[in-house]
């Protein structure tokens, strides 16, 4: 009874150990860390402060949010240089300009008094730029590839959100995790980030802010792959015995895609990991020596997931879950769209509507209900019934798709113009 129960293991364990044994030399992950994780520098100490002060991180307290103790969604941009689909996000944000909540304004009692300061507060007094005007979302970016990126120009939706200290990335290396825990740590010191997604900059939104905001604010599991039970996804041959430690074991191990939507709680315990990052940095590294890809290991795609196995937070998380569509079945493969193929009906397509579990069309409609402009908020619109969001869209159904590249941006953007694909029915009643 007991060798059949030990069998499994075995079989499971016996890639791992094969594997170790005869891995190629290892390419020395601390000398890829030291050689590529290197501050941006510029000629002297008075340069670097006036390019901070001129394009670097200029976070604005949101009076409105903080007031009604709105949660907010963190989109921490990771990039190579500039936000290729600007226009489009611009469009994105300027759908909730100066709207709420309902549930919000029902907590503060619907008072004429409560009214009358969200009036006051929110909306367009909150600062000239449209992330300003809005309530909903928080923007953070780090660019780490650009050597020309000069910041962006003031006149941009995203400058004043790239995160106070940048690092210079190199694909397949452990910086692209560095950048990430940047972005974490600087969106966490809002108090009133809740939810943090990572995306890049060839993504584009799929759906309405208020469907997103709604959606990913009712779940309560992150969409990252951290269950026991996908460990035939987490390509155990990555597996590098050197990151064993009196914490991580191979039975931690777990690979989940690089592009992800955290909650709060999971994101504290990421960033305030340091040992085990630290063997991450030093034994997890692509080898170019590698032609079968069995060994390569990529932190980015494995550090986050196997840290909250090894808290035992696996089953706080949605194994079967996405955040952006790759367009290719294949999240590590993505599809690279072209023109043609930027229509209504493929965009559409990529909420994957034919699965049952993606009702993309009644999503929209429930939202429509939850949120409104507080232009016209008064005790009426205040105590209307709010119906019930979530059950919509499961966690597995795409909110955001990729990869658009600058060469399709303004098709994205005048197709986003033209049709009512990320427009809220409710809000464009207000036109």
């Amino acid at each position: 009874m007991a060798l059949s129960r030990l069998v499994p293991w075995v079989l499971l364990l016996l890639p791992i150990v094969l594997c170790d044994l005869l891995r190629p030399p290892r390419v020395t992950a601390k000398n890829v860390h030291k050689s590529h994780i290197t501050h941006h520098s510029l000629n002297t100490e008075e340069e670097e402060r006036q390019h901070q002060a001129e394009h670097g991180w200029h976070p604005t307290e949101d009076t409105c949010a903080k007031a009604l103790n709105v949660s907010k969604v963190a989109l921490m941009f990771l990039t190579r240089g500039y936000v290729q689909h600007h226009d489009t996000w611009e469009l994105w944000f300027k759908d909730v300009q100066g709207s709420l909540p309902l549930s919000a304004m029902q907590a503060e009692g619907c008072t004429a008094d409560a009214i009358s300061a969200a009036g006051h507060s929110c909306g367009m007094s909150g600062g000239p730029k449209v992330l300003h005007q809005q309530h909903l979302f928080s923007v953070l970016t780090h660019v780490g590839a650009a050597e020309g990126f000069k910041g962006f120009p003031k006149e941009s939706m995203f400058h004043g959100t790239v995160v106070p200290t940048t690092i210079k990335t190199q694909w397949g290396t452990h910086s692209l995790t560095k950048a990430i825990l940047l972005l974490m740590e600087t969106a966490l010191e809002e108090p009133l980030n809740q939810r943090f997604v990572l995306l890049s900059e060839s993504d584009i939104p799929l759906y309405p802010p208020a469907v997103v905001w709604l959606q990913l604010t009712s779940e309560h599991k992150s969409r990252i792959h951290s269950c026991g039970d996908h460990f035939y996804l987490s390509k155990a041959g990555r597996w590098v015995g050197d990151l064993a430690s009196s914490k991580l074991q191979a039975q931690h191990w777990r690979m989940s895609d690089t592009w992800f939507m955290l909650i709060r709680r999971h994101a504290e315990v990421i960033t305030q990991d340091i040992e085990i990052e630290h063997e991450f940095a030093s034994n997890c590294a692509y080898s170019g020596a590698d032609p079968t890809g069995w060994r390569r290991c990529f932190s980015d795609q494995h550090l986050f997931a196997s840290v909250l196995s090894y808290k035992g937070m696996e089953n706080e998380t949605a194994c079967d879950s996405a955040i952006t569509n790759s367009g290719s079945g294949d999240s590590q493969r993505p599809h690279d769209f072209e023109v043609t193929e930027v229509t209504y009906q493929r965009l559409v397509g990529l909420r994957n509507p034919d699965e049952t579990i993606c009702k993309d069309a009644e999503a929209i409609r429930v939202a429509a209900g939850q949120v409104a402009h507080v232009s016209i908020f008064n005790a009426t619109v205040c105590h209307s019934h709010v119906p019930g969001f979530g059950g919509e869209l499961a966690p597995s159904c795409p909110l955001f798709a990729r990869k658009f590249g600058p060469d399709v941006a303004d098709a994205v953007s005048q197709l986003m113009g033209v049709t009512a694909l990320l427009r809220s029915p409710f809000l464009s009643q207000m036109d």
